[in-house]
């Protein structure tokens, strides 16, 4: 009975050395899709079922940008503040007139009297302050940009008619204008089209929740949503900064874990994930400073399969 026992146990461990030869002998599995070494293998076949794309990663060179936000201005107070200046201008040259008329009559035979000229002399003078008052107003309301009446009546008159829309940009804390040229180009909020803008003047007053450096900026003949109190992003580029990056499709970026990854095309069957920070989208792709090898490509078409193989991998699974 004892050697029967044993004869059985040497059999069942010679079973198991058996099969543990077997599975180290076994070939590696050669699926069409499978994950090695942190990279996932695809065969031809399986990318070409899968409708597998790629595009280029192309090196660029561009402006360094800032961005910033704010809404299309109200006209309203600035019409008013136009209207009230005209009123007190045309008020002076009927005052200085009427002073001209009194001088001369009481120069030639006095036909009028001394108290009407010294009337019609501070008549001119109440005209006279009321028209630098308006003169003021405008110029701390709007900036320096606008203390000529010439200047407040031309953007006003291109405001009333829709030619032009006005824009307060601001610029978070801490950041400032460049110092030498620079570009300006805005977007309605929701909307992809850029608009070309030119700067105008810096505004006289902080915004209370902003509490960063104010401009206005002006976009000629604005869309029809671009009205008063629309939100707008700005972009100012400085042309003397230049950033070195690369500009990735959009088509090619997935999210995953709160961070933005890529999949490189490492070989013809081989893709590996990269992990980029986005700076800010550019001609239909995003800009990175992260810089790749010449002629790199990456998958616009099929990296979200590349990545549930992956996750399928990581847990036990068999890529599909």
């Amino acid at each position: 009975m004892k050697i029967s026992r044993a004869i059985l146990a040497l059999f069942v461990m010679t079973a198991a050395l058996c099969r543990g030869a077997e599975e180290e002998h076994k070939p590696a599995k050669t699926g069409p899709v499978r994950v090695e070494e942190g990279a996932v293998i695809v065969s031809a076949d399986a990318q070409k079922r899968n409708g597998f794309q790629f595009a280029e990663i192309k090196p660029v060179e561009i402006s360094k940008e800032l961005s910033a936000f704010g809404t299309i201005v109200d006209p309203a107070p600035l019409l008013l503040l136009e209207t009230e200046l005209n009123d007190a201008e045309a008020a002076t040259l009927i005052a200085s007139n009427q002073l001209q008329r009194a001088r001369t009559l009481f120069q030639d035979d006095q036909t009028v009297s001394r108290r009407t000229l010294e009337t019609a002399e501070n008549q001119l003078r109440i005209e006279n302050t009321r028209r630098e008052v308006a003169q003021r107003r405008i110029a701390f309301e709007w900036g320096n940009m606008l203390g000529s009446g010439t200047n407040a009546q031309a953007l006003a008159e291109q405001l009333l008619t829709r030619k032009s829309s006005l824009a307060r940009v601001e610029l978070p804390i801490g950041q400032h204008l460049p110092s030498g040229k620079f570009l300006i180009r805005l977007r309605q909020a929701g909307s992809d089209k850029w608009l070309p803008s030119s700067f105008v003047g810096f505004a006289t007053a902080v915004d209370a929740r902003a509490q960063g450096e104010s401009f206005f900026a002006k976009v000629e003949n604005p869309p029809a949503t671009m009205r008063p109190g629309a939100a707008i992003e700005a972009r100012i580029a400085d042309p003397a900064a230049i950033e070195k990056g690369s500009l990735v499709p959009a088509a090619a970026i997935l999210r995953y874990l709160g961070e933005h990854w890529i999949y490189i095309k490492e070989g013809p069957e081989r893709f590996e994930k990269k992990q980029i920070a986005l700076e800010r989208r550019e001609n239909g792709g995003w800009f990175t400073k992260t810089l790749f090898e010449a002629n790199t490509s990456c998958v616009v078409e099929g990296a979200a399969s590349l990545l549930s193989a992956e996750l399928q991998a990581a847990f036990g699974g068999e890529p599909e």
